[in-house]
């Protein structure tokens, strides 16, 4: 029996399916979101993951719309990404299951001197970003900066020389999460 690749983590849930993709839609991954990091239910090394939890419209947060949009220059604004949007559920998926060989991770010093944490589920195309902060009241927390499909040769080349370069993880940032929307801490 011959195979094309390695076998798909028992742990990746299916892709959701989009046929017929409209305003309803927006709302029914919007739930889905919701479910996997409000109040924060996603972890990693012991720290919750919050979203961006600015408003960019009267209903869905940035760190929303940073999974299942892409930037479109040619209109200067977000566009629905479809393939991105139907590997939604593999954000808090890949986070959960970093330890996972299936996941390649590293921290880069980004132009910006932020450190960043990148969780590439290599074998599948598929890339979480974290930003290690401190919270306010001192907490340590990951921010969700963004997960995507890697759909071109020049991303994943980009991907391998940040890789190439990794720095040690930080612990945490001196800028407060304030500078991004803190998220409300759930009781």
């Amino acid at each position: 029996m011959s195979t094309t690749g390695p076998e798909e983590p028992d742990w990746l849930p299916e892709m959701l399916d989009l046929s017929g993709y409209g305003t309803e839609t927006t709302q029914w991954l919007y739930d889905q979101f919701i479910g996997d990091f409000i109040p924060p239910c996603c972890w990693l090394d012991g720290r919750e993951v919050w979203i961006d939890n600015r408003k960019r419209d009267d209903h869905f947060e940035e760190g929303f719309w940073h999974v299942v949009t892409r930037d479109n220059k040619n209109v200067s604004q977000r566009q629905p990404d479809f393939r991105r949007a139907e590997r939604l559920l593999w954000c808090a998926a890949v986070i959960r299951n970093v330890r996972d060989e299936a996941v390649r991770r590293w921290a880069f010093r980004e132009n910006s001197g932020r450190c960043r944490l990148y969780l590439w589920l290599h074998e599948w195309d598929y890339l979480v970003i974290l930003e290690p902060q401190t919270t306010t009241r001192g907490k340590p927390i990951y921010r969700l900066i963004t997960a995507y499909h890697i759909d071109n040769r020049q991303e994943r080349q980009n991907l391998e020389h940040k890789r190439r370069n990794c720095v040690p993880e930080e612990t945490g940032e001196t800028e407060k999460p304030e500078a991004q929307g803190e998220a409300k801490e759930h009781k």
